[in-house]
């Protein structure tokens, strides 16, 4: 029941946050970045993004 609730909140935040997400993945990574088809239901697709940005800048990419 806990866990439901968590991820029912968890969703809600997630779709509140994703445009704004969106439009900053668009500002840092211009052409190369497109909106994803479908809508982040989690707080990892909506970070993915990020997390790439970030490898990539580690790995020399």
């Amino acid at each position: 029941m806990v866990d439901m609730a968590l991820a029912r909140k968890e969703k809600a935040y997630v779709q509140s946050l994703a445009p704004k997400m969106d439009r900053i993945y668009q500002d840092m990574l211009g052409p190369r970045y497109t909106t994803p088809e479908k809508t982040p239901e989690t707080l990892g697709e909506l970070f993915a993004p990020a997390i790439s940005i970030v490898t990539n800048l580690t790995s020399g990419q």
